[in-house]
């Protein structure tokens, strides 16, 4: 809860670039999401689709798997094992 608000902002202003397919949210360091992490990840997945874009969870931590798996958020957003992974899916033209 207490770095959601920079979270969302930092996700804003990349969303504010122009020039971009996609957004890949690493969460490899994330051990812990509260219902103010998911819905800020929530909140910008309805706008990267509004923006014809594609959003991509990168690398979670076994823990936030977990808690992503209990919300429900795996079989909404697209989740890749590696980076690498998320940033070649983001590449592809986002699905219409």
């Amino acid at each position: 809860m207490s770095t959601s608000g920079l979270l969302r902002e930092g996700l804003l202003r990349v969303l504010a670039d122009e020039n971009h397919r996609g957004l890949v949210v690493h969460l490899a360091g994330v051990n812990f999401i509260d219902s103010t992490g998911i819905g800020v990840l929530v909140g910008i997945w309805h706008r990267v689709r509004a923006m014809n874009c594609s959003l991509a969870l990168a690398a979670p931590s076994a823990r936030a798997r977990g808690i992503l798996d209990t919300a429900g958020l795996t079989e909404a957003f697209s989740v890749y094992d590696s980076e690498t992974e998320a940033v070649q899916a983001c590449r592809q033209p986002a699905a219409g």
